[in-house]
């Protein structure tokens, strides 16, 4: 009933009057308290989404000031972590005419495990 589509105020007023006065002020307490909050976060969105447009026009800015742009910093910032994460192998083997390598960190290759803890002679120098 209450959530049907609601065309004017004499469907409200005719609802209301089915229901009986003290009923119509219950619900009219319960929506007026639900709009309430329904609006607190309506504006809580509005807020952030300004918070955003402002932060992000900052950036702007700042990328425009030191002539670059978005697509070169996250470029960058992509070909930085790339090289964060590659690590230089520090032991080589061969074993049946393969090479493998392992850079010392995480967990030991089976191929290093099977030759045991003396890995020195493995070692690549530099």
């Amino acid at each position: 009933m209450i959530f049907e589509k609601i065309e004017n105020k004499e469907q409200v007023l005719s609802s209301f009057e089915k229901m009986g006065f003290e009923n119509a002020e219950i619900i009219f307490a319960f929506i007026k308290e639900a709009y309430e909050e329904f609006e607190y976060k309506h504006q809580v969105i509005i807020e952030e989404e300004k918070k955003r447009k402002e932060a992000k026009e900052k950036i702007e800015e700042l990328l425009k000031e030191q002539g670059l742009t978005m697509e070169e910093l996250y470029t960058s910032v992509a070909v930085e972590e790339k090289k964060k994460r590659t690590a230089k192998p520090k032991y080589k083997i061969e074993v049946n005419g393969v090479e493998h390598t392992w850079s010392g960190r995480g967990r030991k290759p089976k191929v290093f495990e099977e030759v045991g803890e003396n890995l020195e002679k493995y070692l690549i120098k530099e």
